[in-house]
Order: C-alpha cells, then sequence, then structure tokens
C-alpha cells in the first residue's frame, strides 16, 4: 500500500489528505483558511485513545484518500484494525 496521510479533528470532519506529511498539512491548512493547532502525529502503532477535539495526523487508507480528494470532507471514518484512518463501513456506523 502506497502511503497516504489525513488530518483530521477527533470526533469532526476530515480536514485534509495529502501523499506526504507536508502535503496532508498544507491541504488541511488550506481548506481551513487558519494556521492548525499542534498536532498530535500518530504512525500505524500509535494510541487508538484520542482526545475529542484534539487535532490527528494519521496514515489512511487509499479509500478515503480518494473520498476526500473527491470532495467529500464529511464522510464517516474510524482507525482500522491495521492503524489506518479508513472510511467507516455504513453497517458499523
Amino acid at each position: 500500500m502506497g502511503e497516504y496521510y489525513a488530518v483530521y479533528q477527533s470526533g469532526a470532519e476530515l480536514l485534509g489528505v495529502g501523499l506526504t506529511v507536508t502535503d496532508a498539512l498544507q491541504d488541511a491548512e488550506r481548506w481551513s483558511d487558519r494556521v492548525l493547532p499542534s498536532l498530535t502525529s500518530y504512525g500505524l502503532d500509535g494510541p487508538r485513545g484520542e482526545t475529542r477535539g484534539a487535532y490527528y495526523l494519521r496514515p489512511c487508507t487509499p479509500e478515503l484518500y480518494a473520498a476526500v480528494q473527491a470532495g467529500d470532507r464529511s464522510i464517516p471514518y474510524a482507525v482500522d484494525e491495521a492503524g489506518y484512518l479508513a472510511v467507516l463501513d455504513p453497517h458499523e456506523a
């Protein structure tokens, strides 16, 4: 799997995606029209317990990346078993 990254506010919509960490951060700041507060960056082995309202950077699936690139930033998402931010299965929502 190629690397894709997502920036999001826990419990809120996705803010940006990118093929690199820098691209994801720039997309998020462009979309939100402001400089983001400090981010907590998680790798695949990072903690799953998140603070609601805090901003995070995490690897994401190609499907989530494609959905955001298509203009949908309000899709349901969750961290999958592999540690990637992924589109939430509608049956799990």
